[in-house]
C-alpha cells in the first residue's frame, strides 16, 4: 500500500527513527531489520509550564475528597468500568462514599460530544459523578487544583502511550490506574510512589484502588509527595529530548546543545 511504501522510504532515509516507547520500537526493529540500530525510544512527556501545579499536602479528612479525570473520553477508555468500581467503592467505604468523582474533557475525538459517554455520565449523577465539560489549556492548572485523587483511564494495550500519564505525575497525586495490565503507560507508573493500578477491569479490583487512593490522599505525607514529582520530573519535556537531540545534531555536524 501507499502508506506502507512511504514508511519504508521515511525509515530508510532518516538519521533516526524515534518512537513513544519500548514496543512500538521493537516493532519497528523486527519490521526493518537493516534499519533497527537507527531507531530509538523517544518517550513521550509534559511542559512544566501546562503541568498541575504540585500538590504536596495530604488532603483534609475533615472535607470531601474529590476523585478527577482529565482527558478525551472515548469509547475506548473503560468509562463504564470505572463507574461500575466507583459505585462499589462507595458501598463498601465511608470515605469513597462522602468523596465525589469529576470528569473533565472532549466526549469522543471530534467536534460532535459522545452521546453514549454523556449517557453514561448522566446515569451515574446520583452517586455523585460530575461532568464538568471540555477543559483549554489554560484551564488546566486550575481543574487539577481541584483534585485529591486522580483517575487514569487508558484503552488499549501495550503499544499505547497515553501523554496525560506525564502530567498526571506531576501533581503528586495517589494515581488510580484504570486499564489492561500490559498497557505501556503502566512501566511509567511504576516507580511513582502514589500509584494504585487495578489487577483487572473488574468492579472488585477498581474499588478497592478508589478505596487505597482515597486513603493515601489524606495519609500521604510531603515526603512521598515529594517523591511522586522528582519520578514525574524524569519525564519533563526538555529533559527526554535533550540526549535524543545532541545525539541527532552530532550526527548531522551541527553544534549540539550544552
Amino acid at each position: 500500500t501507499l502508506p506502507a511504501k512511504m514508511e519504508k522510504r521515511l525509515i530508510e532515509s532518516s538519521m533516526e527513527s524515534w518512537f513513544v516507547n519500548d514496543a512500538i520500537r521493537d516493532w519497528g526493529r523486527k519490521t526493518y531489520p537493516p534499519e533497527s540500530s537507527k531507531m530509538h525510544s523517544v518517550m513521550n512527556s509534559y511542559d512544566p509550564d501546562l503541568a498541575p501545579a504540585p500538590n504536596l499536602r495530604p488532603a483534609d479528612p475533615a472535607e470531601h475528597l474529590t476523585v478527577g479525570y482529565l482527558g478525551t473520553i472515548t469509547p475506548q477508555v473503560p468509562l463504564v468500568e470505572s463507574l461500575e468500581g466507583w459505585v462499589q467503592a462507595r458501598e463498601v467505604d465511608p470515605l469513597v462514599a462522602s468523596a465525589k468523582l469529576e470528569f473533565y474533557g472532549n466526549l469522543g475525538h471530534f467536534a460532535k460530544p459522545g452521546s453514549n459517554e454523556r449517557q453514561l455520565l448522566q446515569v451515574a449523577a446520583p452517586y455523585d459523578v460530575h461532568y464538568g465539560g471540555p477543559a483549554g489549556k489554560a484551564n488546566v492548572r486550575e481543574i487539577y487544583a481541584k483534585f485529591d485523587v486522580l483517575l487514569f483511564l487508558a484503552g488499549g494495550g501495550k503499544y499505547v502511550t497515553s501523554g496525560k500519564v506525564f502530567e498526571y505525575m506531576a501533581s503528586g497525586l495517589p494515581i488510580v490506574s484504570c486499564h489492561v495490565p500490559d498497557l505501556a503507560a503502566a512501566t511509567v507508573l511504576a516507580d511513582y510512589p502514589l500509584w494504585f493500578p487495578t489487577s483487572d477491569l473488574s468492579p472488585e479490583s477498581i474499588a478497592a484502588a478508589f478505596s487505597q487512593a482515597c486513603k493515601a490522599a489524606i495519609s500521604a505525607d510531603e515526603e512521598t509527595r515529594r517523591r511522586c514529582i522528582e519520578h514525574a520530573a524524569k519525564f519533563e519535556r526538555g529533559r527526554q529530548l535533550r540526549e535524543p537531540l545532541k545525539r541527532v545534531l552530532s550526527q548531522a555536524g551541527s553544534v549540539a546543545p550544552k
